[in-house]
C-alpha cells in the first residue's frame, strides 16, 4: 500500500526550506488508485499572481486527463476486431 502522505509531507518540507521566498501558493493532488501519478506544485512567486496560480494547476490536471484520455484509446484499440 503506497503511503499516500508522503506528497504532503515532501511539501510541507519545501514550504518550510523556503521561509524567505514570497509564497505563490502550493498544491498537492493524489489520484485514487495505483496508476496515476500525484501533482505536486510549489510556486515562489514574487508577484503572488492568484490567476498564473490556478492557471499553471488548471493545465497540469488537463495534460493528466489527456495522458488518461490517450491511454485509454490504446487500450481500447486492442480489443477492437
Amino acid at each position: 500500500m503506497a503511503d499516500n502522505s508522503a506528497p504532503f509531507t515532501r511539501m510541507a518540507d519545501r514550504i518550510a526550506h523556503n521561509p524567505d521566498a514570497t509564497f505563490g501558493g502550493a498544491v498537492v493532488i493524489i489520484p485514487p488508485g495505483t496508476v496515476g501519478e500525484p501533482i505536486e506544485l510549489l510556486m515562489l512567486d514574487a508577484a503572488g499572481d492568484e490567476a498564473q496560480f490556478w492557471s499553471t494547476i488548471l493545465t497540469r490536471i488537463q495534460m493528466v486527463i489527456q495522458k488518461i484520455g490517450e491511454r485509454e484509446r490504446v487500450a481500447s484499440g486492442f480489443g477492437r476486431r
